[in-house]
């Protein structure tokens, strides 16, 4: 009745006036319809993902995961690790050497017999020359060089491994003859009664001074 009262209005007014006022009518009508939709639409997509939040394609982005580094169990608990490879030759700071004579003194039938110690004060295992010429013996008598254990003979190396902290031990004796190192001459002759003064070495390491007599 409505609508049709305004398509056929009645009336003393001017029909402009009716036409403005089913103008009016009609907009209203279309701004509440514009608002029911708006809310309709609000309702029905609140469940919806973010546009932003969607990758290209239509699946979400992935959330990056932060992993902590991966550290060896030996750097965790503050152990150096292990070196590899075979061990290299010990250096002079990590070693100490050390002679020891088995008397004080030596009759006519009695000859000297040195004991050599070699200590390794490193925390690695290294190697170290116990044969000839990495290991030697000289006796001396005031400035005069009397005897080396390694006058005279065919070099003979021996590479031996000594652990941390390891001591390893070897012996020299010595004929109570003079030998030379130069040219070997007056290699052999007596030695006669008197004090005498070992020293030993190996791996560049020099060891105190044990004196000693002959008589």
């Amino acid at each position: 009745m409505v609508w049709d009262s305004l398509r056929h209005p009645r009336g003393r007014q001017a029909a402009a006036v009716y036409w403005r006022r089913r103008l009016g009518v009609l907009v209203v009508a279309v701004v509440l319809l514009v608002l029911v939709v708006s809310l309709l639409s609000g309702l029905l997509g609140g469940g919806r993902s973010n546009p932003a939040t969607v990758a290209v394609g239509g699946s979400p982005s992935p959330t990056p995961s932060l992993q902590a580094p991966t550290v060896p169990a030996a750097a965790s608990a503050g152990v150096s690790p292990s070196p590899t490879g075979p061990p290299a030759a010990c250096r002079a700071a990590d070693l100490t050497v050390a002679v020891a004579t088995d008397a004080r003194s030596y009759d006519s039938s009695s000859v000297p017999r040195f004991t050599i110690t070699v200590t390794n004060r490193g925390a690695q295992p290294c190697l170290v020359d116990l044969g000839s010429p990495g290991r030697a013996v000289v006796v001396t008598s005031g400035k005069d060089r009397i005897w080396g254990s390694i006058d005279c003979i065919a070099p003979n190396p021996a590479a031996t491994q000594v652990a941390p902290g390891q001591t390893v031990t070897s012996t020299t004796v010595w004929s109570r003859r003079r030998s030379s190192g130069a040219d070997c001459a007056g290699t052999g002759a007596p030695v006669p009664s008197g004090t005498f003064t070992a020293v030993a070495s190996a791996g560049g390491v020099t060891s105190a001074p044990a004196s000693f007599t002959l008589l």
